[in-house]
């Protein structure tokens, strides 16, 4: 059985958003890439990661 939904207030967190236009196509050339890269620049600054991407390598 599915929980009733309710709200909940969480704290601020940043992030980042790179805007991409990629055919449909593409994507699955795309994704892979892009995700490496963007790992590779936030661990080149000494962030860690956090959420699901934190479990992709």
């Amino acid at each position: 059985m599915i929980d009733t939904p309710h709200i909940v207030q969480t704290k601020a967190q940043l992030n980042a958003v790179i805007p991409l236009t990629i055919p449909r196509d593409e994507i699955l050339n795309a994704m892979g890439p892009g995700i490496r890269e963007v790992m590779a620049a936030i661990a080149a600054q000494g962030i860690a990661l956090r959420g699901t991407c934190s479990r992709t390598t």
